[in-house]
């Protein structure tokens, strides 16, 4: 009888041993789950953080997009309205140089008028 008493306890000591084992690696597992939520977690936080930067870099490409396409549009309007303002100062250059020419024209002929008529005075 003593024999079975200490084989019982015996056994009951392996037994209690390995519940405490098996206690203490599923601490180990809550610990390490509890963990890997913390980093889950963090790793969530961190890619709405990337997801949020990424739209506003989105949006910031869009509006230089945007920008740009409004810029080269009035970059074209100033080219076209240079063109035109030269063009149109080309055209008043033109009659102008037309005028003086006419000018210089009717003041030789009266300078030969009044040339002619100085000489025929004397």
């Amino acid at each position: 009888l003593d024999k079975l008493a200490c084989s019982l306890c015996a056994g009951f000591s392996l037994l209690e041993e390995k519940v405490k084992a098996v206690v203490n690696d599923q601490a180990a597992d809550r610990m390490k789950f509890s963990e890997m939520e913390a980093s889950l977690s963090e790793a969530r936080s961190s890619l709405i953080k990337a997801e949020t930067e990424k739209q506003k870099l989105e949006t910031l490409l869009c509006q230089h997009t945007n920008d740009k396409k409004m810029l080269f549009e009035v970059i074209e309007q100033f080219n076209a309205l240079g063109s035109e303002s030269l063009q149109i100062c080309g055209d008043e250059i033109r009659e102008k140089q037309e005028l003086v020419s006419g000018m210089e024209s009717e003041v030789m002929e009266e300078r030969k008028r009044l040339h002619s008529a100085f000489i025929e005075r004397d």
